[in-house]
Protein backbone atom coordinates (compact mmCIF):
# COMPACT_ATOMS: atom_id res chain seq x y z
CA UNK A 1 0.00 0.00 0.00
CA UNK A 2 3.09 2.09 0.44
CA UNK A 3 4.53 2.07 -2.64
CA UNK A 4 1.06 2.54 -4.12
CA UNK A 5 0.87 6.22 -2.23
CA UNK A 6 4.25 7.29 -3.30
CA UNK A 7 3.57 6.09 -7.18
CA UNK A 8 0.46 8.43 -6.87
CA UNK A 9 2.46 10.81 -5.31
CA UNK A 10 4.81 10.76 -7.81
CA UNK A 11 2.13 10.90 -10.71
CA UNK A 12 0.35 13.95 -8.94
CA UNK A 13 3.03 15.63 -7.02
CA UNK A 14 1.15 18.01 -4.65
CA UNK A 15 0.82 21.49 -6.04
CA UNK A 16 2.39 24.62 -4.59
CA UNK A 17 -0.20 27.03 -2.18
CA UNK A 18 2.07 30.14 -2.14
CA UNK A 19 -0.74 30.92 1.07
CA UNK A 20 -0.03 28.36 2.73
CA UNK A 21 4.02 29.51 2.61
CA UNK A 22 4.53 32.78 1.81
CA UNK A 23 5.16 35.38 4.43
CA UNK A 24 4.34 32.53 7.10
CA UNK A 25 7.16 33.25 9.69
CA UNK A 26 8.73 29.74 7.83
CA UNK A 27 12.48 28.72 7.77
CA UNK A 28 13.95 27.87 4.65
CA UNK A 29 15.50 24.79 4.58
CA UNK A 30 15.45 22.50 1.81
CA UNK A 31 16.41 19.14 4.15
CA UNK A 32 12.28 19.78 6.10
CA UNK A 33 10.55 21.75 2.76
CA UNK A 34 8.45 19.70 0.35
CA UNK A 35 9.68 19.40 -3.02
CA UNK A 36 6.85 21.39 -4.16
CA UNK A 37 7.86 24.60 -2.13
CA UNK A 38 11.71 24.17 -3.47
CA UNK A 39 10.10 23.79 -6.69
CA UNK A 40 8.56 27.16 -6.29
CA UNK A 41 12.04 28.70 -5.22
CA UNK A 42 13.39 27.52 -7.89
CA UNK A 43 11.03 29.03 -10.72
CA UNK A 44 10.69 32.45 -9.42
CA UNK A 45 14.49 32.62 -10.43
CA UNK A 46 13.84 30.67 -13.66
CA UNK A 47 11.49 32.83 -16.05
CA UNK A 48 13.18 36.77 -16.71
CA UNK A 49 10.32 39.17 -18.12
CA UNK A 50 10.26 40.04 -21.29
CA UNK A 51 11.14 43.63 -20.49
CA UNK A 52 13.82 42.99 -18.95
CA UNK A 53 15.56 40.51 -21.91
CA UNK A 54 16.04 43.81 -24.13
CA UNK A 55 18.13 44.58 -21.57
CA UNK A 56 20.80 41.94 -21.40
CA UNK A 57 23.25 41.26 -24.23
CA UNK A 58 22.52 38.65 -26.59
CA UNK A 59 24.43 35.11 -26.58
CA UNK A 60 24.87 35.55 -30.22
CA UNK A 61 27.19 38.83 -29.87
CA UNK A 62 30.18 38.30 -31.27
CA UNK A 63 33.24 39.45 -28.76
CA UNK A 64 33.87 42.66 -30.99
CA UNK A 65 30.10 43.48 -30.32
CA UNK A 66 30.33 42.66 -26.72
CA UNK A 67 33.12 44.75 -25.64
CA UNK A 68 31.87 47.69 -27.74
CA UNK A 69 28.71 47.07 -25.26
CA UNK A 70 27.78 49.68 -22.87
CA UNK A 71 27.25 47.64 -19.20
CA UNK A 72 27.06 49.13 -16.07
CA UNK A 73 30.31 49.99 -14.15
CA UNK A 74 31.61 47.69 -10.86
CA UNK A 75 31.25 49.89 -7.98
CA UNK A 76 34.14 50.21 -5.66
CA UNK A 77 32.04 50.91 -2.85
CA UNK A 78 31.73 49.14 0.38
CA UNK A 79 28.18 48.19 0.63
CA UNK A 80 27.01 48.53 4.81
CA UNK A 81 23.48 48.16 4.25
CA UNK A 82 22.52 44.94 5.64
CA UNK A 83 21.47 42.47 2.68
CA UNK A 84 18.11 42.17 4.63
CA UNK A 85 17.11 45.63 3.63
CA UNK A 86 17.67 44.96 -0.26
CA UNK A 87 14.36 42.49 -0.38
CA UNK A 88 10.92 44.30 -0.80
CA UNK A 89 7.81 43.04 -0.98
CA UNK A 90 6.69 45.65 -3.70
CA UNK A 91 6.27 44.42 -7.36
CA UNK A 92 9.42 44.86 -9.22
CA UNK A 93 9.34 48.23 -12.24
CA UNK A 94 8.14 47.11 -15.31
CA UNK A 95 10.24 49.26 -17.08
CA UNK A 96 14.15 48.67 -15.45
CA UNK A 97 16.29 51.15 -18.25
CA UNK A 98 17.35 53.47 -15.16
CA UNK A 99 19.82 50.45 -13.96
CA UNK A 100 21.87 51.26 -17.00
CA UNK A 101 23.68 54.22 -15.13
CA UNK A 102 23.63 52.61 -11.82
CA UNK A 103 26.67 51.12 -10.47
CA UNK A 104 26.63 47.17 -10.06
CA UNK A 105 27.61 46.47 -6.76
CA UNK A 106 31.06 44.13 -5.75
CA UNK A 107 30.94 40.64 -6.60
CA UNK A 108 30.73 39.51 -2.97
CA UNK A 109 27.68 41.40 -1.75
CA UNK A 110 26.14 40.10 -5.08
CA UNK A 111 27.20 36.32 -3.50
CA UNK A 112 25.31 37.64 -0.30
CA UNK A 113 22.19 38.52 -1.95
CA UNK A 114 22.12 35.46 -3.86
CA UNK A 115 22.27 33.38 -0.40
CA UNK A 116 19.69 35.47 1.20
CA UNK A 117 17.43 34.73 -1.82
CA UNK A 118 15.91 31.84 -0.55
CA UNK A 119 15.00 33.05 2.93
CA UNK A 120 14.01 36.75 1.67
CA UNK A 121 11.31 34.92 -1.09
CA UNK A 122 9.48 32.56 1.63
CA UNK A 123 9.91 35.69 3.71
CA UNK A 124 7.24 37.12 0.94
CA UNK A 125 9.96 39.24 -0.97
CA UNK A 126 8.95 40.13 -4.75
CA UNK A 127 12.07 42.35 -5.29
CA UNK A 128 15.18 44.13 -5.05
CA UNK A 129 15.63 47.88 -3.79
CA UNK A 130 19.13 49.48 -3.73
CA UNK A 131 18.74 51.46 -0.64
CA UNK A 132 21.48 54.05 -1.71
CA UNK A 133 18.97 54.80 -4.39
CA UNK A 134 15.37 55.90 -2.58
CA UNK A 135 13.11 58.29 -4.12
CA UNK A 136 9.76 59.54 -3.31
CA UNK A 137 6.62 57.95 -5.18
CA UNK A 138 5.84 59.87 -8.64
CA UNK A 139 2.46 60.23 -6.47
CA UNK A 140 4.44 62.47 -3.95
CA UNK A 141 4.45 65.55 -5.78
CA UNK A 142 0.87 65.85 -5.39
CA UNK A 143 1.21 66.64 -2.29
CA UNK A 144 3.81 70.05 -3.34
CA UNK A 145 0.87 71.75 -5.66
CA UNK A 146 -0.35 75.21 -4.78
CA UNK A 147 -3.94 74.36 -7.00
CA UNK A 148 -5.93 71.24 -7.49
CA UNK A 149 -4.99 70.47 -10.93
CA UNK A 150 -8.09 70.31 -13.70
CA UNK A 151 -8.68 67.40 -15.12
CA UNK A 152 -8.93 67.59 -18.81
CA UNK A 153 -9.53 65.24 -22.15
CA UNK A 154 -5.59 64.70 -22.53
CA UNK A 155 -4.95 64.84 -18.53
CA UNK A 156 -4.01 66.89 -15.75
CA UNK A 157 -4.19 70.43 -15.87
CA UNK A 158 -1.68 72.46 -13.59
CA UNK A 159 -1.19 75.95 -12.45
CA UNK A 160 1.54 77.64 -13.80
CA UNK A 161 3.77 77.69 -10.73
CA UNK A 162 3.34 73.91 -10.38
CA UNK A 163 4.39 73.18 -14.02
CA UNK A 164 7.71 75.05 -13.40
CA UNK A 165 7.77 73.37 -10.39
CA UNK A 166 7.19 69.73 -11.82
CA UNK A 167 9.95 70.36 -14.77
CA UNK A 168 12.30 71.23 -11.97
CA UNK A 169 11.98 68.06 -10.31
CA UNK A 170 11.72 66.07 -13.92
CA UNK A 171 15.51 67.22 -14.85
CA UNK A 172 16.11 66.85 -10.82
CA UNK A 173 17.16 63.27 -11.03
CA UNK A 174 21.12 63.29 -10.92
CA UNK A 175 21.01 66.03 -8.03
CA UNK A 176 18.47 63.24 -6.15
CA UNK A 177 21.21 60.73 -6.84
CA UNK A 178 23.79 62.38 -5.37
CA UNK A 179 22.03 63.43 -2.59
CA UNK A 180 20.36 60.01 -1.81
CA UNK A 181 24.70 58.91 -1.60
CA UNK A 182 25.24 61.94 0.74
CA UNK A 183 22.50 61.27 3.21
CA UNK A 184 23.70 57.50 2.84
CA UNK A 185 27.25 58.40 4.01
CA UNK A 186 26.14 60.95 6.69
CA UNK A 187 23.65 57.94 8.07
CA UNK A 188 26.64 55.14 8.24
CA UNK A 189 29.08 57.97 9.89
CA UNK A 190 26.96 58.84 12.47
CA UNK A 191 25.86 54.94 13.34
CA UNK A 192 30.21 54.47 13.07
CA UNK A 193 30.38 57.63 15.54
CA UNK A 194 27.77 55.65 18.04
CA UNK A 195 29.29 52.53 18.16
CA UNK A 196 32.86 54.58 18.70
CA UNK A 197 30.94 55.95 21.59
CA UNK A 198 29.67 53.31 22.90
CA UNK A 199 33.14 51.64 22.74
CA UNK A 200 35.00 54.47 25.10
CA UNK A 201 31.32 54.01 27.47
CA UNK A 202 32.52 50.11 28.48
Amino acid sequence: MNNINNTIGLIHPPIFNPHKWIGKGRIFDIKILPQSVLNARSAALAVIPPTYIEHIPSLDLSVTDFLNTSLPARSPTIVTVKVKHWFSHDLPDSDISYLKNRPIPAAGFLTELNKAFSQAWLDGARSLADPQFAFLPSTAFLCLLTAAPKVTPSGLELAPADVSMFEMLLHAPPQLIQAAKLFHKRVNQAEMDRVIEGDEDA
